[in-house]
């Protein structure tokens, strides 16, 4: 995804992107090692490297775990038993290079965020008169899109669409959700 989306779809949400995470299983099948995964997993539990920020499970399709780039780089060395040093290495640079630009991308989000109506608007102006070419377009796209995320219409379908997304998550992942409740309750 090009950054100029990316900050259409943080200002459009109003929040920061989340960072980028790389899967275990398609970290393991670009190396061959797919059917290593179940075992991966588990000596990555064993050590307690899953906190849940950084190294998470992905409980969509368990048993494969996700990374950010600094889990990538706290796990390394039980990866390097199952991956070359260059396919860890090719994958490290790339969460880097994704972090590096979503970083940079909710800064100028959290700018416009921060910014009074009145200045965005002087903003936009400027950069109308400045004939700054293509640069000027796209930024002149996201104050409007920064405008429009303010109203009160765009705020209610924002809501909805979370709500949307909530719901059909439940009733897609209704079958995990109660088994997970039955083992709870089970052992507990």
């Amino acid at each position: 995804m090009k950054s100029a989306d990316r900050m259409i779809r943080a200002i459009r949400s109003r929040k920061d992107l989340e960072p980028k995470v790389i899967s275990l299983k398609k970290l393991l099948a670009s190396g061959g090692m797919e059917h290593y995964l179940d075992l991966c997993s588990d000596r990555i539990a064993d050590e307690l490297m899953i906190d849940g920020e950084d190294t998470k499970m992905n409980f969509a399709d368990f048993p494969d775990i996700l990374f950010t780039e600094s889990g990538l780089f706290d796990c390394r060395h039980i990866l390097e038993n199952y991956l070359s040093v260059d396919v860890l290495m090719d994958a490290w640079q790339q969460l880097l290079d994704e972090e590096r630009i979503n970083g940079e991308v909710n800064s100028v989000a959290g700018a416009f965020r921060k910014m009074k109506l009145r200045k965005l608007l002087k903003m936009y102006k400027n950069q109308k008169l400045s004939k700054s070419g293509e640069s000027g377009w796209l930024v002149r796209k996201w104050i409007m899109w920064e405008i429009w995320s303010r109203t009160p219409l765009s705020g209610i379908l924002r809501r909805t669409s979370e709500i949307l997304a909530r719901i059909h998550v439940r009733v897609k992942y209704k079958w995990l959700f109660d088994m997970v409740s039955s083992a709870a309750a089970k052992y507990n």
